[in-house]
């Protein structure tokens, strides 16, 4: 036998019902029970014991706590751990144990912290019931330490039936007998038990009594009952008057395929997005510039986060576009041909190589964008004059990367950030930060109208903070023209999910009627700490949740990972998480300094790969759909992939993960509160009619906070389940902060 550990062994039997105790050789079979502080006793034939407390059938080690099997750690209270989880489970009207032992502790230098001993039975004389379990020994220094370490260096007999003790005092005298112990024990009325803490194997006969020791203990009894709760020796029934616990009813859920996503619950389902292009981030396409390859980036890093993106499927990625890149002064000539534009070129091919969709920014600041190639101040634009090279700029941009490099992922022209929030520069005279975003963003619109390029790309706006009031005017002002065709806006560090809906649901309710899509373009927590812990996780998935039912068309959260920005910021210290000019906000830190992952990415990763259309560049994307909302702190949310066209049945050899059929299916559940909850959903419309050949096996994906994977891999399929075979119903079981997603989207493999 492996010396190396200390283990004590006792077996344990099938619960019974509470009117019919009986023995029987059959083992005890019961579910997980969470006991106090957080642990967990397995007490099912777990053999490897990686948890708290395995309790197994013969043959099994037990477990020990912290999943060790360090003598520091054995837990001698196994009647006391079967007793709590018979009680906790109302399934478990009883157990008994096949072989009642008597009390037994590890040596001292083996014992749990604390003065608190459990009993592994009831009172009985070792004579007739069993001779005391058996404690394993790692010291082999130890005199009774055989090839086969077995000793039974510590025994404890019982006087009165007791469920926990604690020492009442230390007889320290060498050479003392055990029936001088025994003897001292009778004579004090609080002493319940003793041990022998002998140097000596001692064995229940005791030899007569003579067999001589070095220290003892004796044990008081603080928890009795025994009397009550076992009318049979090793045979333990529920008290009539204990409570017994019943596991709470599942929460109970709703998908509606045939619904749009809008209402937070099903009674109140408004009319919301007709699209869901999927979750994306902010990532600026600032890879391959010096900035970023003085400080390390090189094509190692480059394939490693590309590689990373194409597995996570990043859908949308939103990055700057500086006028700097082409332009050597504002109005110089452009010049498409400067390191940085082509060190951006470079970065907008892999991401067209991973099929995502990128939103330019139209200029960053407003309104210093269109008058200045740098920073804020220094210029005021004059709108006669700097509008036009404002709008020449990005129409030049476009044929030059669309037209002629072929970049058909650029899709979007995001009309500068935060515009109506503030003045990023000087604002002309005549004008006030709103009206001359009007006149920029009106201009540009028909400009790229003009020269036929406006069909290539959609602009959205205002990119500012989800008030209605701001969101209401870019629709009157500029949607009610066409020059806005994606509405978008953000916020920062909302405590909950319900928090998220209603401000996105208020700010989208502004634009719903115009049938216009609606991006969150930014969002987050700004604690940086939070950031860099599982949790974080939750809570991103908590916010897009949020934000698909509220009718969201797409988000871009801050950011993808952590990035050096370039000129003129390229120094940025001591604000919103910048050092030097890195900006850690992301879901991967800065490569070159930790290529692993933080935990958020696991989730933001199961939210891209499975939340979204096939791939990005899907033409009918996805769609939202009606769902229940949050109920008892479980937030749901679904989208299903568009139709090809009406009536059009794919067939199974024509289906891969590009295609839209309108068949393929994806559900997110995210529990925030604090325990574990059981789930049921009621999948309505689940199958169309043009669906028949289709695969309708759901796959399931946990990110769980509490185990988070470390393999810098997107979380791998956990189950299946086909919603055909258990009438359109969907259970599960969501541990504390977990997201589970259910999806045929993004899924491989069908």
């Amino acid at each position: 036998m492996d010396c190396s550990h200390n283990v004590a062994i006792v077996w344990l039997i099938l619960a019974v019902h509470a009117n019919e105790p009986r023995a029987t050789s059959a083992y005890i079979t019961l579910k997980n029970a969470y006991l106090p502080g957080g642990s967990v006793a397995l007490v099912a034939g777990n053999a490897a014991c990686a948890k708290t407390v395995c309790y197994a059938a013969p043959g099994y080690k037990l477990g020990a706590l912290n999943g060790t099997l360090d003598g520091k750690n054995l837990l001698p209270n196994f009647q006391a751990i079967a007793r709590y989880t018979c009680t906790m489970d109302y399934n478990c009207d009883a157990f008994v144990l096949s072989q009642p032992t008597m009390v037994s502790f590890a040596r001292n230098s083996s014992q749990p912290s604390g003065n608190l001993y459990f009993s592994t039975t009831t009172c009985g004389d070792p004579a007739i019931y069993a001779p005391p379990a058996t404690v394993y020994s790692s010291d082999k220094s130890y005199p009774y330490c055989t090839d086969t370490c077995r000793s039974t260096d510590v025994e404890v007999y019982q006087y009165c039936p007791c469920y926990a003790f604690q020492v009442l005092t230390t007889i320290s005298r060498e050479n003392v007998s055990v029936d001088e112990i025994q003897d001292t024990c009778n004579q004090n009325p609080k002493c319940a038990a003793f041990d022998t803490d002998t140097t000596k194997a001692m064995h229940a006969d005791h030899n007569g009594g003579q067999d001589r020791i070095d220290a003892a203990r004796l044990y008081e009894c603080v928890a009795g009952g025994h009397g009550n709760d076992f009318p049979a020796e090793g045979i333990y029934i529920k008290h009539p008057t204990t409570p017994i616990p019943k596991d709470p009813a599942p929460v109970s859920l709703m998908v509606n395929f045939s619904g749009i996503a809008g209402g937070k619950n099903a009674s109140d389902g408004a009319p919301g997005s007709q699209t869901f292009l999927g979750v994306g981030a902010v990532m600026h396409g600032f890879d391959y510039m010096q900035e970023n390859t003085d400080r390390g980036w090189n094509a190692t890093y480059a394939a490693l986060s590309l590689a990373r993106i194409k597995a996570g499927r990043l859908r949308i990625a939103r990055t700057w576009y500086g006028p700097d890149w082409t332009m050597s002064a504002w109005g110089a000539p452009l010049n498409f041909s400067t390191p940085k534009f082509e060190q951006f070129c470079r970065w907008i091919a892999d991401m067209q190589s991973a099929n995502v969709t990128v939103a330019l920014q139209a200029g960053w600041w407003s309104p210093a964008n269109t008058c200045t190639i740098g920073a804020p101040g220094g210029c005021t634009p004059d709108p006669t004059k700097d509008l036009p090279i404002y709008t020449n700029w990005m129409s030049q941009s476009l044929q030059e990367l669309i037209l002629k490099r072929g970049f058909t992922n650029i899709k979007i022209l995001v009309a500068f950030t935060e515009p109506l929030d503030y003045d990023s520069g000087t604002v002309p005279p005549g004008y006030n930060r709103s009206t001359y975003y009007v006149a920029a963003v009106t201009a540009l619109h028909q400009r790229l109208q003009a020269d036929s390029l406006r069909h290539l790309v959609k602009i959205q706006g205002p990119n500012s903070a989800l008030d209605p009031a701001m969101l209401a005017f870019a629709r009157d002002a500029l949607g009610s023209i066409g020059a806005i065709d994606i509405y978008s806006g953000h916020q920062y560090s909302y405590p909950s999910y319900a928090a998220w809906y209603d401000k996105y649901k208020t700010a989208i309710d502004v634009v719903r009627d115009t049938g216009a899509a609606y991006i969150v373009d930014e969002g987050g927590d700004g604690d940086e700490a939070f950031r860099n812990t599982s949790a974080y996780g939750t809570y991103l998935a908590l916010m897009h949740t949020a934000a698909i039912n509220a009718g969201a068309s797409g988000v871009t959260m801050w950011l993808y990972r952590d990035q050096y920005y370039v000129w003129p910021l390229e120094d940025s210290n001591g604000h919103d998480s910048f050092y030097h000019g890195l900006h850690r906000w992301g879901t991967e830190p800065w490569l070159p300094y930790a290529s692993d992952v933080r935990p958020s990415w696991y989730a933001a990763t199961l939210l891209m790969t499975h939340m979204g259309p096939p791939h990005a560049q899907a033409p009918l994307g996805a769609k939202s759909v009606e769902t229940s909302g949050e109920v008892e702190a479980i937030a749901i949310a679904a989208v299903r992939s568009a139709a090809v066209s009406v009536g059009h049945q794919m067939k199974t050899n024509e289906r891969n993960v590009g295609k839209n059929d309108g068949c393929d299916r994806s559900i997110v559940m995210v529990n925030g509160g604090s325990e574990s909850k059981s789930i049921k959903v009621t999948l309505m419309a689940y199958t169309p009619s043009a669906c028949t050949e289709h695969n309708q096996t759901l796959f399931r994906y946990l990110y769980n906070p509490a185990d988070v994977p470390v393999d810098a891999k997107p979380i791998g399929s956990s189950g299946s389940t086909n919603p055909l075979e258990s009438n359109f119903v969907l259970t599960d079981n969501i541990p504390p902060g977990g997201m589970v997603v259910w999806a045929t989207l993004g899924t491989a493999t069908r």
